[in-house]
């Protein structure tokens, strides 16, 4: 071997035995993600939709509950634990998702309030 090849080869070699810069490139994960974008952005798009629509059901449930507590209907323990645990529900989903919450506090405390005022007085509907 010349004295090029020796350079050459210990080059190699110690391009083996160290990695002097890590380069981390990826040329099949860029192409996949340009031709991947617009499923992508579908696929986001259905997923922030779908959080909304689980927050809507959870805020119903609970707006719903509070408008039968202020017509006075009775309820069971048990329907108020449900409404109560559908509130904290709703506000760790509500974080979690960096959603609004919209018009709903007001509601949620009502919910608790009258709730802790039941188990004051004891005054729940039986169960059938």
């Amino acid at each position: 071997m010349e004295i090029p090849g020796y350079i050459t080869a210990a080059v190699i070699l110690i391009g083996m035995l160290f990695e002097v810069v890590p380069i981390k490139v990826s040329p099949l994960a860029w192409i996949g993600r340009r031709l991947n974008r617009d499923t992508n952005q579908k696929v986001d798009k259905i997923n922030r939709d779908l959080q909304e629509h689980i927050a809507d059901d959870m805020r119903s449930y609970i707006l719903s509950f509070q408008k039968q507590l202020i017509q006075r209907d009775q309820h069971t323990q048990e329907d108020f634990r449900r409404a109560y645990n559908m509130c904290d529900k709703y506000e760790i989903y509500i974080k979690e998702n960096k959603l609004k919450n919209s018009e709903i506090e007001e509601a949620i405390a009502y919910i608790r309030s009258t709730y802790r005022h039941c188990l004051q007085s004891g005054d729940f509907d039986s169960p059938t």
